[in-house]
């Protein structure tokens, strides 16, 4: 078959999402290059947090967070729920207070702890001598990422969607001002939309047609073996200073990720984490929590050529030409924002109306923008983006 109604680019967790979203009532394509969540998409942390959007995205936030607890069960997906620490210094309290107040305002249930109360509530985990609590969220869990991406798949087959890997799509058709179909490795397809959500990538694909400023950016991780055993309660975390989150694991270890850095050149490969990075977390991880002053690195991984980044850390999901959706720039939360995109991503191929603005997420509230922007640290996007 070479005629659909969609034709979604890209077999990564927001594209199988589109494509779970859309098959029910429109026939509908996955392509991908590889093998699906083959890149950043099956190399993620899973956490789900949504610690910097909740003040700026908050019923962009609450659909995906609803979503993924009423979903648990369905297909092979598990929501793990663990409650997340994200850990304050002295010299930002006053803020992170004034996020929790706002963030309460929306209806997320979360509070500001101090230093004595985060000991109570988590006893023996964490070294809170520089820090003077921290904010407590207990809607927040984690998924496995390969899995959450495969069960969106399993749903969109279910509902009749094809899917084809090992397909490279070269460029994309055009008729007048409009998008009619892709051009790939194995041949033209013809679709009413395309839906084009290829990450990094999408910048390259779209050349000539519209400007889409992604660059790609790296998140590495480190599995820690510990010296004590994390129990079933050992909670998420964030810590601002060093940019680093964790997660406990099933088979004991931690997974402790950050570190992200720009990609020199678009397209290179890498599997493992610098050596800066794996330094850091040996020197920094024990002055956070404790048990950890002898813990091994077991595993480590990074994004092969990583994932797409925007200039605003805010994701890109827009109608720019008539037949053509861009859904890009996750930035590293695209596994917890994947029901928010699958959904923006309906809402604009069929005209049905969202449960959120999509206008935060438009193409154009960037100007001339490129590729050439810098990337904003944690604490940068905490005091320009809430």
């Amino acid at each position: 078959m070479t005629e659909y109604d969609v034709a979604v680019v890209g077999g990564g967790i927001v594209g199988c999402s589109a494509a779970r979203e859309l098959a029910a009532d429109h026939e509908v394509v996955v392509l991908e290059r590889d093998a699906i969540a083959s890149g950043a998409s099956g190399k993620a942390s899973g956490v789900v947090t949504f610690s910097a959007q909740r003040s700026t995205l908050p019923e962009f936030v609450e659909y995906s967070l609803s979503f993924l607890r009423e979903w648990e069960g369905t297909a092979h997906h598990e929501f793990h729920r663990r409650n997340t620490v994200e850990l304050t210094p002295p010299e930002k309290e006053r803020e992170a207070k004034g996020r929790v107040e706002a963030a309460r305002e929306a209806g997320f249930p979360l509070r500001f702890l101090d230093a004595a109360e985060v000991d109570a509530r988590y006893p023996g985990v964490f070294e809170l001598s520089g820090y003077v609590g921290g904010i407590e969220y207990r809607d927040t869990g984690f998924v496995d990422p390969y899995t959450a991406t495969t069960s969106y798949l399993e749903d969109a087959e279910t509902r009749g969607a094809d899917v084809r890997t090992g397909v490279e799509v070269e460029d994309v058709k055009r008729s007048g001002n409009s998008v009619d179909g892709v051009e790939t490795s194995d041949g033209p397809i013809t679709a009413g939309t395309v839906v084009c959500a290829a990450g990094w990538r999408t910048r390259e694909l779209l050349a000539g047609v519209v400007d889409v400023p992604v660059r790609p950016i790296r998140y590495q991780a480190v599995d820690l073996r510990p010296d004590r055993s994390l129990g079933d309660a050992y909670p998420m975390g964030i810590d601002p200073v060093g940019e680093y989150y964790w997660r406990p694991q099933g088979d004991g270890t931690l997974h402790v990720g950050g570190g992200d850095t720009l990609v020199g050149t678009p397209g290179e490969v890498r599997h493992g984490v610098t050596e800066e990075f794996r330094l850091d977390v040996a020197t920094d991880v024990p002055g956070i929590l404790r048990g950890f002053e002898r813990a091994e690195v077991e595993s480590e991984d990074t994004c092969p050529t990583g994932d797409a980044a925007t200039p605003d850390s805010i994701p890109i999901v827009d109608c720019p030409l008539e037949g053509l959706v861009v859904a890009t720039g996750f930035h590293g939360y695209g596994i917890m924002a994947s029901p928010s995109a699958g959904r923006a991503v309906r809402s604009l191929v069929t005209g049905e109306p969202a449960p959120f603005a999509l206008e935060d997420l438009s193409l154009d509230r960037f100007e001339e923008t490129g590729d050439r922007f810098e990337l904003l640290s944690l604490t940068e996007k905490r005091a320009k983006y809430g």
